[in-house]
């Protein structure tokens, strides 16, 4: 997985100091644990990521790690090589992030701790929750067309809007996804899960005209915001429905 190529950019083991904590270890990778952190968190991280960072092709370099707790968060700190820390970019650590919630401590927020080698913080990546299909909305369906409705969105619009696209777009043979949402100022916005290559093939005008038949359509006139996103909807191109 990709949020353990950063393995081989952590250092070589800490400097000898007595405050680290108490330890739990095998081979090449030792775990520490203090301030609320306990034993049994330190063993379950160790046996998580010992077999994952460990160099098959021979003797694996020495990893530290420190756990530490403020509240209901974790700390989790690292040695790493600060020259190489560009290399690795945020994502991969959010998602390290994410899997130790998940995976070692029950869903709490986990902040990643990048630390030199008397684990002195150089950067603390805070944990944010990974958005997940529940975040998108309440899903309907009209054929292979799906619609997520969100923030006071209601499912009967939405359905409406599901059933025009499935007809005006022919009965697409694959899903195609779609999400309809309000902001505080009840403007509506659409957005179809599309990719920055396959939108720079199409003249801008073709989205336009979208807009405005939805509007036309399904809104009875009111203005569309029609927005095209990635595949967890975040967007990144916005076209408008044409006033009358």
């Amino acid at each position: 997985m990709k949020q353990f190529i950063l393995a081989i950019f952590i250092t070589a083991g800490l400097l000898a100091c007595s405050s680290y904590g108490k330890k739990v270890s095998k081979d090449y990778l030792e775990v520490y644990y203090k301030d609320g952190a306990t034993k049994e968190d330190a063993q379950k991280t160790l046996d998580l990521l010992f077999p994952l960072w460990k160099n098959a092709e021979g003797k694996s370099a020495s990893k530290s790690i420190q756990l530490t707790k403020t509240g209901d968060t974790i700390n989790f700190r690292m040695v790493i090589d600060k020259d190489k820390l560009s290399q690795v970019e945020d994502e991969t650590f959010y998602a390290m992030s994410q899997l130790f919630s998940d995976s070692l401590f029950s869903g709490k927020p986990v902040n990643i701790v990048l630390t030199d080698n008397k684990l002195k913080a150089i950067r603390t990546l805070v944990y944010k929750k990974a958005e997940t299909q529940d975040d998108w909305g309440e899903k309907v369906t009209a054929g292979n067309i799906e619609v997520y409705c969100k923030d006071g969105f209601s499912k009967e619009d939405a359905q409406a809007l599901a059933n025009f696209l499935e007809k005006d777009m022919g009965s697409p043979a694959n899903v195609i996804s779609f999400q309809v949402a309000k902001d505080k100022d009840q403007f509506i916005f659409v957005r179809m899960v599309s990719s920055e290559e396959k939108a720079a093939a199409v003249d801008a005008t073709v989205f336009n005209e979208m807009a405005t038949s939805i509007s036309d359509n399904v809104f009875n006139g009111d203005h569309v915001m029609f927005e095209l996103t990635d595949d967890k909807f975040k967007v990144f191109k916005t076209f408008h429905s044409n006033p009358k």
